[in-house]
């Protein structure tokens, strides 16, 4: 897969035409769907089938779900006469997320923003969609109550017991990460609030820190937690930056350090440099905000956060 163009929207005919022609004994990868919405009869059946693909991909390995091209295991002969396209109308993305919704918990997947015209007839065209690994696996069918891998021949296969088991221990543990990760931002918040409200004198005598290397090695650990389109990890990143920032600007304060001058409490450049501080924290307390509501957009409210407004940044 690594020839293929990792963002969807750059993917063209000639993407689809290379993909059918050498990677149609990849199923584990690819699954090729002649339709996305099909006649009444077939309806059900068919949904019940992307369901349990989706649910496999998530659970397993990522996949590519090309929809306007016919399953080479079914349709012999030219591999570019299998290209049929689907007609280019209505919302293809919020279709297929309609589709899934069974899907316990919720399936994050990416979607070109546009189908691929056919150079043979624009009204049609190739809509792919990519199922990462999910970090929140294992995924069940609801309709069913059945969690699917991915078998031999890309087939969707019941996951036994100790493999549910083993899934669902491992996404504990990094939801425990992730989890803790809130609690920080939530500690954040809270000092940075209390650092806004502190005059210059007692700023002087204040030794709360962020402590940014240790919510850097956090990160590092939940990140494979969070979608790759999503700007959540960059933000938390460029917190870290910023919270480091006010750290050192509060520290030059401490040592009497800032523009060469020996601060007193009641001077200008004390009343300049707690105006300094005071922004700096506001920042870094919008930032929390800002990614505090990334994270329940993901995983959903936190429950039982608990914040303190003594001033204290960071304990840990």
């Amino acid at each position: 897969m690594t020839d293929l163009p990792s963002d969807l929207d750059a993917w063209t005919y000639n993407t689809i035409k290379d993909l059918v022609t050498h990677h149609a004994h990849e199923p584990q990868h690819f699954d090729f769907k002649e339709q996305l919405n099909y006649e009444q009869s077939r309806r059900d059946d068919m949904n019940r089938a992307l369901v349990r693909t989706v649910c496999a991909m998530a659970n397993s390995n990522t996949g590519f779900l090309i929809f306007g091209v016919r399953d080479p295991r079914r349709e012999s002969g030219n591999s570019e006469d299998r290209i049929c396209g689907i007609p280019i109308k209505g919302d293809y993305r919020r279709n297929f997320a309609e589709k899934i919704k069974g899907i316990q918990p919720e399936v994050h997947f990416e979607a070109a923003s546009r189908l691929i015209p056919l150079p043979t007839d624009s009204s049609r065209g190739i809509f792919v969609v990519r199922i990462p690994l999910s970090p929140q696996r294992p995924h069940m069918d609801s309709g069913s109550g059945v969690f699917h891998t991915r078998g031999d021949g890309g087939n969707a296969r019941h996951m036994s017991f100790y493999e549910v088991r083993e899934q669902m221990m491992r996404t504990e543990a990094l939801m425990q990460q992730v989890r803790l990760a809130r609690l920080k931002l939530d500690q954040w918040e809270y000092g940075a609030l209390g650092m806004q409200v502190r005059d210059a004198k007692s700023l002087r005598s204040f030794y709360g820190r962020f402590d940014t290397e240790a919510f850097d090695v956090l990160l590092s650990t939940i990140c494979v937690a969070l979608p790759a389109d999503a700007e959540l990890l960059n933000t938390l990143v460029k917190l870290s930056a910023d919270a480091q920032v006010l750290n050192q600007l509060v520290t030059r304060w401490q040592f009497n350090d800032y523009e060469g001058h020996r601060l007193q409490s009641d001077t200008e450049e004390a009343a300049r440099w707690r105006e300094e501080v005071r922004a700096a924290a506001e920042y870094v307390c919008l930032i929390c905000q800002e990614c505090a509501e990334q994270f329940d957009e993901l995983f959903g409210p936190l429950v039982g956060s608990q914040g303190t407004t003594d001033g204290k940044s960071d304990s840990g």
